[in-house]
């Protein structure tokens, strides 16, 4: 109750400032975006075409920026919340810590020619900037083929492909952070997309990865690309209104990780399956309601080295989880609830043949409301009810996150490939 009266008192209190900080901060960057805009429309405007004669415009690249800021409150302290992680599944910690947070995403995409196009995002945060996608994908390959290279978010599973401020919640579900860490399934590598000529819409794809996720692989398990994905999914339109997605995916590769147990090196081959279900109903633009689930399963062996002893033991892990949410939206307001859980029917973490107890499945459950003051904005407040840390403590938690975009968003979803 305290928890809920402290999240109250500086809702109350914050929001006026921090609506104000965020719109020094957007008219700010808005106008470093239209400075950079103008820079580009300045650049050569029309060179050859590949293969022809003709000449052929460069469009300008569209720019984007999404500012995703929040407000997060626990029962917990902040040394408590480091301390908290998944056991048995994941050593790292949530990415969690009382107080304010803001990071800001940019977009860039373009067309390279007819054959081409590129695109970019690039988070910055207080430690500064990253590159977390940069690649190109063809536009123009025959018999619904598609390439794409560079870094990129995997096709692995429903979520992965998807950016945070997309997210129905502030936070992912149990499942991706258990086997894939917090940021996903992101990696240099190449892919292959196959789109048969079909009644309904599906898609077939096949990635050779570098394997630099710390969680399933680990960049130190071989060089070179030692990890592969695989996924098929597919869209059918039931009636005008009601559309069912369903798809699997798969991984698999070389592992080399401290994700297993803090103080240990695991060497081994991991194998992380997913299937996935959407059924979605939109009467209209702003009436619809779309109800989604994932479940994971991990196939995990290996050797567990004790960093410091060096002594070895044979670790087999066979774990699952799953997810299921629902987001309702009427208007400008939404409603969403999820419910996560790990171990679902298999929890297995054998050393030399003995088995591991870590205590009950971790479990949470999440309602969010949503108002949307326009396509540009999304305010949302969410609380967790969390089970997760398998101590039987409960962490109530609180977010109070805004979501805002400027320029012209959505051209890292114009890429199908």
């Amino acid at each position: 109750m305290k928890a809920l009266l402290t999240v109250i008192i500086v809702i109350i209190f914050s929001v006026p400032a921090l609506a104000e900080d965020t719109e020094i901060r957007l008219k700010a960057l808005e106008e470093a975006v239209k400075k950079q805009q103008a820079v580009l429309d300045n650049m050569v405007p029309e060179r050859s075409a590949p293969g022809h004669g003709e000449k052929a415009a460069m469009s300008a690249p569209k720019i984007s920026l999404v500012l995703d800021t929040a407000f997060y409150s626990s029962k917990f302290n902040d040394a408590e919340l480091e301390a908290r992680q998944l056991p048995g599944f994941n050593t790292a910690a949530f990415d969690k810590s009382n107080g304010f947070d803001a990071v800001a995403e940019l977009f860039i995409f373009a067309p390279v020619d007819p054959y081409f196009r590129l695109h970019t995002t690039i988070p910055i945060g207080v430690d500064g900037a990253e590159l977390e996608e940069a690649y190109f994908a063809t536009t123009a390959l025959p018999f619904g083929l598609g390439v794409k290279g560079g870094r990129f978010k995997s096709g692995f599973g429903l979520m992965n492909k998807m950016h945070p401020h997309e997210w129905a919640f502030a936070d992912a579900p149990l499942v991706y952070s258990a086997f894939l860490g917090s940021e996903g399934l992101i990696e240099n590598g190449a892919s292959l997309v196959y789109e048969p000529g079909l009644p309904f819409h599906a898609e077939l794809g096949i990635e050779a990865l570098e394997g630099d996720n710390e969680v399933l692989f680990g960049s130190g398990a071989r060089s070179g690309a030692h990890a592969y994905a695989a996924y098929m999914r597919a869209f059918f339109g039931i009636t005008d209104t009601v559309t069912l997605r369903i798809g699997a995916s798969g991984a698999k590769g070389d592992t080399l990780t401290e994700s297993a147990a803090k103080g240990f090196e695991l060497a081994g081959d991991s194998r992380l399956y997913a299937a996935e279900l959407s059924l979605g109903w939109e009467r209209s633009h702003e009436h619809g309601l779309i109800m989604e689930a994932e479940y994971f399963y991990r196939v995990q062996d290996g050797e567990l080295t004790d960093t410091t002893l060096l002594t070895s033991s044979v670790l087999e892990r066979r774990q699952d989880g799953f997810y299921a949410q629902a987001v309702y939206r009427l208007g400008r307001w939404a409603w969403a609830v999820r419910y996560d859980k790990l171990a679902v029917g298999k929890d297995e973490y054998l050393l030399d043949g003995i088995s591991n107890d870590f205590g009950r499945a971790p479990r949470r459950i999440s309602g969010a409301l949503e108002i949307h003051p326009s396509d540009a904005s999304r305010i949302r407040l969410q609380y967790g009810h969390d089970l997760s840390a398998r101590d039987n403590r409960v962490n109530r938690e609180f977010f109070l996150q805004f979501v805002m975009m400027i320029g012209e968003h959505g051209g890292h979803h114009k890429e199908t490939h």
